[in-house]
């Protein structure tokens, strides 16, 4: 089955660097399963916001979305479950393999220390991508 990125996903894909954007489009074509770009650039004031929520534990302007272009990206599996994990974790294998494929070197926010092991992780992000460089 063949995805397309939607309207929305298009918009906020093309905040992020050139490198997330071949990695994102590559990943949509091996995927199983359908899968939006929830954010890419982040702003000042929604910068904050993800602070507030619990979503980012980095304040303005240190976390790679609020580079421009964004060096960071957030994918989520579609239709959107926040409570099935399982899913975040086959589209993290999923992005890797086409970063490997376009030669991207990524991290994982389920998996920040690159080890394969999500059990040493105190800070969950599994829709978080980012450059590494």
């Amino acid at each position: 089955m063949s995805f397309r990125f939607g309207r929305r996903s298009v918009e906020r894909l093309s905040t992020c660097d050139e490198r997330l954007v071949r990695v994102a489009h590559r990943a949509l074509l091996l995927s199983p399963f359908d899968f939006s770009v929830i954010i890419g650039h982040r702003t000042r004031d929604a910068q904050m916001a993800a602070i507030t929520s619990g979503r980012s534990k980095l304040k303005w302007p240190q976390s790679r979305h609020n580079a421009k272009p964004a060096l960071a990206m957030d994918l989520a599996p579609w239709p959107l479950d926040w409570s099935n994990a399982m899913r975040f974790h086959v589209l993290a294998g999923v992005v890797f393999a086409a970063a490997g494929f376009e030669k991207v070197k990524l991290r994982w926010g389920g998996d920040w220390d690159g080890d394969w092991s999500a059990a040493d992780q105190n800070f969950h992000d599994l829709p978080h991508y980012e450059l590494v460089e």
